[in-house]
């Protein structure tokens, strides 16, 4: 994946597919556990804008992401979605890690 679309994933998945820039693709990079959280996500989506967090499979590991946007409406009726997506993996690695220390 490359400069597109979807922005420039490289960073977050080691991989450059530009011919996989296309949401079939995306969808497939969600974890499946939380896909339904991801589309729900976007289903709610509004001009308000929209926050959620899950996590994403890359080429050599899965990460978590925080993803922060919101739908804009176009001049032919139909709606864009507009995000930024933030890698959070070492901060929610932190948090499992210390509810884990908390339990024992």
């Amino acid at each position: 994946w490359g400069e597109g679309q979807f922005g420039n994933t490289d960073a977050f998945f080691g991989t450059v597919s530009p011919n996989e820039n296309n949401l079939a693709a995306w969808l497939e990079r969600v974890h499946p556990d939380d896909r339904a959280v991801y589309e729900t996500l976007l289903k709610n989506a509004d001009e308000h804008g929209f926050s959620g967090e899950f996590r994403m499979l890359g080429d050599t590991q899965t990460i978590y992401v925080l993803l922060r946007g919101k739908k804009l409406a176009q001049e032919n009726g139909a709606w864009r979605v507009v995000a930024a997506t933030t890698d959070i993996t070492a901060r929610k690695q932190s948090k499992l890690e210390k509810e884990v220390l908390l339990k024992d």
